[in-house]
């Protein structure tokens, strides 16, 4: 069965004390302490910035941020099948290039 693709869900959340929400939101200002990606808590750096682009109904929304990573992995698999020992070493090796040379990866392929 192929898994379906969808977007991820993104929590961008300031917890505050219950007894300062109501002065919170009449500030309309949102500094976040919490982030979560499909309700995993992750780590952001302390000085960087969320952009989220203007949100249209046609369009995806697209939000760019820096987080820290425990596991990157960058490769390729079968479909259906676990990775094989000649997988896991390319995989290896793209991990090690992109970990030393840094990476931009698009529709046209890791550059």
């Amino acid at each position: 069965m192929t898994e379906k693709k969808r977007g991820v869900t993104l929590d961008i959340i300031e917890v505050v004390a219950p007894d300062r929400v109501d002065g919170m939101r009449h500030l309309n200002v949102l500094k976040p302490n919490l982030i979560r990606i499909n309700g995993v808590p992750v780590l952001v750096p302390k000085d960087s910035s969320i952009e989220i682009e203007p949100i249209t109904s046609t369009d995806a929304i697209v939000v760019r941020m820096s987080m820290f990573v425990g596991e990157l992995n960058i490769g390729f698999e079968t479909k259906g099948e676990p990775l094989s020992a000649d997988e896991k070493a390319e995989r290896e090796v793209l991990n090690d290039y992109v970990s030393t040379q840094g990476a931009i990866i698009t529709d046209a392929g890791l550059q």
